[in-house]
């Protein structure tokens, strides 16, 4: 004979195991929802991390390109004002060549006025040079025009004083 206690002893610790089992299983699903929930939450926060580096990162990016950027426009300003500044300089020497060209060529100019003014000074040092010769040899030729004069005036008068000297005889 079944005994009824021993059956419902049976009954209720069956009972209890199920309900050991099923509250066993109740604590895994809380368990497992709970660690679903934090494996969500961390992938979450993976995530969010995971943005927030990729927008510091692109922050960090346009920060170095803004930097790159205005040290390029330095970089470009300063040969900017290197390129004017040789252009100045070399616009200067072009300025300071032609000043001392022009200098030059109006140096040629007094110095050709000059020998210019030399020269017509030695034409007219040779032409009263010219004159006094000439004017020498005019005296010259009057003066022996008057050597001659006074020659031939000397015969005839010898001559007219030997006439006379012969009609006396």
């Amino acid at each position: 004979p079944v005994d009824e206690k021993s059956v419902d002893e049976i009954s209720k610790a069956e009972q209890d195991i199920i309900n050991i089992v099923s509250t066993d299983t109740e604590v895994e699903l809380a368990v497992s929802k709970d660690d679903d929930d934090k494996d969500g939450a961390a992938a979450e926060l993976k995530q969010d991390a995971k943005e927030d580096e990729l927008v510091e990162e692109e922050q960090e990016t346009k920060e170095e390109e803004k930097v790159e950027s205005k040290q390029e426009t330095k970089e470009e300003a300063a040969e900017e004002e290197q390129e004017a500044a040789k252009e100045a300089v070399v616009e200067e020497k072009k300025e300071v060549a032609e000043e001392e060209k022009v200098g030059a060529e109006e140096e040629v100019v007094v110095e050709k006025q000059e020998a210019a003014k030399e020269a017509v000074v030695e034409e007219k040092k040779v032409e009263e040079k010219q004159e006094v010769v000439s004017e020498e040899k005019n005296v010259e030729e009057k003066v022996e025009e008057t050597i001659e004069t006074a020659k031939s005036n000397v015969s005839t008068k010898s001559n007219v004083s030997t006439k006379s000297n012969v009609s006396t005889k």
